[in-house]
Formats: structure tokens, C-alpha cells, sequence
């Protein structure tokens, strides 16, 4: 029924447009540990987080009733 997910173990990171400040913004981040996290918590499609992600756009979340930017969490080195 459901399918295993390769990108599934990304981890996304969540800003919150509606803060102004930078500063504030990066501190408030909301981090998912993975794709289907993300999309049970934001009320959002899998195919329109992707494309947040691809495209370095922004969702709208019905649970939060906000924007919000999505951006994969990079890999410590």
C-alpha cells in the first residue's frame, strides 16, 4: 500500500515566513526527520514538498495555517 521512500531520509528544515527577523527565523526552525514527517505534520503533498525542496520555494500548511520555506538539512561533514 505504501511505497519505501529513498528521499524519506532527508532531513527538512521548515522556516516560518511569517517571522520578519532572520535571526529569529533560523532559531524557530521546525525540523522533520523525514519526508513523510513532514508531510503528516504540514498537512501538505509529497509531490508539492519535493517540489518546495527542488525549487527552493515555500508551502502553505493547513495544520499551521502559515508559510513556510522548506530546504533539506545538510549532511555535517
Amino acid at each position: 500500500m505504501y511505497e519505501f521512500i529513498d528521499e524519506s531520509r532527508v532531513t527538512i528544515l521548515a522556516y516560518d515566513m511569517s517571522i520578519k527577523d532572520l535571526e529569529e527565523r533560523r532559531e524557530k526552525v521546525i525540523e522533520f526527520k523525514t519526508l513523510k514527517i513532514a508531510e503528516q505534520k504540514l498537512r501538505c503533498g509529497q509531490n508539492v514538498i519535493k517540489r518546495a525542496l527542488r525549487d527552493r520555494g515555500r508551502v502553505f500548511s493547513d495544520s499551521y495555517n502559515k508559510e513556510f520555506a522548506l530546504r533539506i538539512k545538510p549532511k555535517k561533514r
